[in-house]
């Protein structure tokens, strides 16, 4: 995998099931025979990428929304993304 930047697009994974459960996102995996449960910043996230975005965009967005140096929002939204991209629940372009 190359390394995820800012000027990496991401974007949902096409073969997973979601589902909505209070305030908390469901993911299920059959290819990796696992679920996951996503909450709050996680599950907002998840929500932008539901159509392919740029990761700059999307940092934008979250420190805008979550009022966060754009510096540690960076930081932290590329470690996440890493690793949904390591469990396959994104895809880079």
């Amino acid at each position: 995998m190359n390394k995820i930047t800012l000027e990496t697009t991401v974007a949902r994974a096409n073969d997973l099931l979601a589902t909505d459960l209070d305030d908390e996102t469901i993911l299920m995996s059959i290819e990796q025979s696992s679920y996951y449960g996503m909450e709050k910043t996680a599950r907002r996230i998840w929500e932008l990428v539901e159509k392919p975005i740029k990761v700059a965009d999307l940092c934008s967005q979250m420190a805008e929304e979550y009022r966060v140096e754009p510096e540690v929002c960076e930081r932290d939204i590329i470690t996440f993304l890493e690793e949904l991209f390591k469990e396959k629940l994104v895809i880079v372009q």
